[in-house]
């Protein structure tokens, strides 16, 4: 029953990219469609034409997404990177693109990135990138690297900021681990900066 309703779906977007109904929006619509349904080389090839017309951050995420699943690495690397260039601060793309380096050997560059959008954001951009490093390497199993990273967020981050970073829902799953549980104590009793 789902699966026809996809059909019909893909029948009327089609119908309204023959129509020239808002085409763009057509095109990103029954490119997500043909991922979901596994159908990578298709999206491929409307998500390419669909950023021919209107480039979008998404249109370029979605792409790399089934360049991901092809194992086309190269390509996903250069759509991750354009989806990011586009929406700088959508944290999905950002995230991804760093997960995807990371798990091709490109960690020191990852570390080095964040590092300096860190020092050199605005305060509440510093909690959303210190978040994001350290949910990196809690997503890629090195809950020792972000307890590294949640260290050097003591002597960054004014102390109630730093509170406020550990409620995130990112760190709940974390807690109980022993390189991380230190900075949950008694609720966030904070380890002495440095």
């Amino acid at each position: 029953m789902k699966e026809n309703r996809l059909d019909d779906a893909g029948i009327l977007l089609e119908k309204s990219i023959s129509e020239a109904e808002n085409v763009e929006q057509s095109l990103s619509l029954l490119g997500i469609l043909f991922k979901q349904q596994g159908r990578y080389p298709e999206a491929i090839s409307i998500f390419d034409k669909a950023i021919q017309l209107q480039p979008k951050a998404e249109q370029y995420f979605y792409r790399a997404e089934c360049h991901l699943a092809l194992g086309n690495n190269d390509q996903a690397f250069a759509d991750l990177s354009a989806a990011v260039d586009a929406s700088p601060s959508q944290a999905l793309f950002t995230n991804k693109r760093y997960l995807f380096m990371i798990g091709n050997g490109r960690k020191q560059e990852v570390t080095d990135a964040i590092n300096i959008r860190v020092r050199s954001g605005v305060e509440s951009d510093r909690n959303s990138w210190v978040m994001a490093a350290a949910a990196i390497a809690l997503e890629q199993g090195e809950p020792a690297t972000a307890a590294v990273i949640l260290k050097g967020a003591i002597n960054l981050l004014p102390e109630g900021d730093f509170k406020n970073l550990l409620q995130d829902p990112v760190f709940k799953p974390y807690r109980s681990n022993p390189h991380i549980m230190p900075f949950f104590v008694n609720n966030a009793t904070l380890p002495a900066k440095k």
